[in-house]
């Protein structure tokens, strides 16, 4: 018997730390989830009894404290997208912002200008509206001192589908994103100049972009703290192709939760990958009107119709959340799932492939089933991230803590990290919290998950 007392690294796969032990020609990897450095937040309530352990999401967050907090900090610059902006206090905190210096720029609908917006105005911000009046400037996203070389770690960006008002921050389900990431946020000001017209504090009406005269021009994909996301504009980027792309990876399960669901052509992706096998559910605010895909969901998907007090005004989607071992997505931002959103808006969408980040979508997402009269299954509660290796001849035995209330441990091999959880071998069940591998010894790189089977 050869036991693993040999001198491990560690090193990072998206959502994993895993541990590579070398012996002769044989190469292990053990996986743990490790934890992101995104911020994610809800204004209701959320169910921690979905969370991994550690991993409790931020429900009922005041979100006007989160952006009154993060303005007082910014030294250089606030450069804001916003489709409504209509609050007070956070006027007042940009405005404070602006005398102390701060370069404050915002890009703006093509609409009446609200009360809020006019304090701005009328402090002197320079300003922009949608220059055409053949969709919205639906975004909702603020970036922090993005705009000065001196320091990378302090650029900042806030996203979600939160509108900057009174309902929209206590009556209205919402979620936001804080994300800290120069090259993220360098993204975020391309695209921001673009509607802008200028990289300066004076807009320029004349070269400023919206709609479908902008440019696919931004980066699109990041490595933030191993999470890895991506970023797509609306219409520039061809969003809805992406989300259709996300739904067909879907082995296990869908969730989503939308203001509005327009788009047949999603609707007919979620429809092929319960047609082979996967649960889908979702809540829609808007079941009714020209195109809604309502009824059509309702032939193959468990739907949740939002009756309660305020607007269900999320645009989120997440798979796979039951298995954590599969490389779960989380898809969020502005963008409803209609033509108006892929076609003539200005929008925003991000895709984090974190475990953890769809877990806190998760526990948000199983309160508001639970409003509606609802239930949703609870993910698997742990990946197993305490393996220890024996090496039995030709076999290799895994072993770990047992985890309390484990009734099972189902265990999978891949010579790859990234391959879909479909492509992974299921070597078998165990009810007790070791394993052997009877056929491990060969070159190369072999991958072990562990997970909680029931």
């Amino acid at each position: 018997m050869i036991k693993s007392n040999i001198k491990t690294t560690a090193e990072s796969f998206g959502h994993f730390t895993v541990h590579k032990i070398t012996i002769a020609a044989l190469i292990l990897i053990l996986s743990a989830a490790s934890h992101s450095e995104i911020n994610v937040h809800f204004n209701k309530s959320v169910d921690h009894s979905y969370a991994y352990s550690g991993n409790e999401a931020n429900g009922n967050t005041d979100f006007i404290d989160i952006m009154i907090d993060r303005i007082d900090a910014a030294q250089y610059s606030l450069d804001m997208a916003v489709y409504s902006f209509n609050y007070t206090s956070l006027s007042n905190a940009v405005i404070s912002a602006y005398n102390r210096g701060v370069d404050v720029r915002v890009v703006y609908d093509d609409r009446s200008i609200q009360t809020g917006m006019q304090y701005l105005i009328n402090a002197g911000i320079p300003y922009i509206q949608r220059t055409d009046s053949e969709g919205y400037m639906h975004n909702k996203f603020y970036i922090f001192d993005a705009r000065d070389s001196t320091s990378l770690d302090d650029d900042w960006v806030i996203t979600g589908s939160w509108n900057a008002t009174v309902s929209g921050t206590w009556s209205n389900c919402q979620n936001i994103v804080e994300i800290q990431d120069s090259g993220l946020a360098s993204a975020y000001t391309i695209e921001f100049n673009e509607m802008f017209g200028s990289t300066t504090n004076v807009p320029n009406t004349s070269l400023a972009r919206f709609g479908n005269d902008k440019l696919d021009n931004t980066p699109h994909l990041f490595n933030i703290d191993g999470v890895e996301v991506e970023l797509y504009f609306s219409p520039s980027d061809n969003t809805t192709s992406h989300i259709i792309q996300q739904v067909q990876t879907a082995q296990s399960s869908a969730c989503f939760g939308l203001l509005a669901f327009t788009r047949y052509d999603i609707a007919n992706a979620l429809y092929l990958q319960s047609a082979a096998g996967t649960v889908v559910r979702g809540i829609m605010n808007d079941t009714g009107g020209t195109g809604t895909q309502w009824n059509y969901l309702n032939t193959f998907a468990e739907m949740y119709e939002w009756t309660l007090s305020g607007i269900f005004h999320h645009k989120y989607a997440f798979f796979d959340y039951d298995i954590p071992s599969s490389g779960p997505v989380i898809l969020t931002g502005s963008h409803n799932w209609s033509n108006a959103a892929e076609n003539n808006n200005d929008e925003n969408t991000l895709i984090f492939k974190s475990a953890d980040i769809v877990n806190q979508y998760v526990q948000e997402f199983a309160a508001r089933i639970a409003d509606l009269g609802g239930s949703l299954p609870p993910p698997i509660l742990e990946t197993v991230d305490d393996l220890t290796i024996e090496f039995f001849q030709y076999n290799v035995g895994l072993s770990w803590t047992a985890v309390p209330g484990a009734s099972s441990y189902k265990v999978y091999c891949s010579p790859e990290p990234y391959a879909l959880f479909s492509e992974w071998e299921y070597l078998g069940t165990t009810t007790i919290p070791f394993f052997m591998d009877d056929d491990a010894f060969y070159e190369g790189v072999k991958y072990y998950v562990v997970t909680v089977a029931g």
